[in-house]
């Protein structure tokens, strides 16, 4: 049975997460992605939250440069959380550009030089969530595990105040 995807990504390289999602769907991965699950009128975090708790796969597509939105950061929580609280749940973070994305630096990225990169990447994708590309639990010691917590803590903190600033402007 194929895994379910759920996909983030910023709307500045959305272009690069449809090809992503043609992709997989085309070779009977099933997906969920803003662009075409999110539709006006969707309570976005209970979107969001449904979708990661059916996802098998997160499918991060992010630049290191640019400061993920408020949006991307809850989606990243969501997928850090629910791959901490279930082993047989992944993250494959794809870099667009150099550099590495620092709350996923525990997983190994696919690497894409630019947005404007051939669609060829998407079939390594693909390649990484159907062979399982499963990361070991019990290998991680209780440093890194603790190290794990306060990040994760950090960055629900940081969640709640970006989403706090957001109701008071909205």
């Amino acid at each position: 049975m194929n895994p379910t995807v759920f996909v983030s990504y910023p709307p500045d390289i959305q272009p690069l997460a449809e090809q992503l999602v043609h992709t997989l769907e085309e070779h009977g991965v099933s997906c969920w992605a803003a662009f075409k699950d999110l539709h006006p009128g969707q309570n976005v975090k209970a979107e969001l939250d449904h979708a990661a708790s059916n996802a098998e796969w997160f499918a991060i597509v992010a630049r290191p440069r640019n400061s993920p939105t408020p949006q991307q950061q809850y989606e990243w929580r969501l997928a850090l959380t629910t791959t901490w609280d279930d082993s047989k749940k992944s993250i494959l973070p794809v870099v667009v550009g150099d550099g590495s994305i620092g709350a996923l630096r525990e997983w190994a990225p696919l690497e894409i030089a630019d947005s404007s990169s051939s669609p060829a990447w998407t079939y390594d994708a693909l390649r990484a969530i159907q062979s399982g590309g499963r990361r070991s639990t019990d290998v991680l010691d209780s440093d890194t595990l603790r190290q794990r917590a306060q990040r994760l803590e950090t960055m629900k903190q940081q969640q709640q105040s970006a989403l706090d600033v957001a109701a008071v402007r909205g």
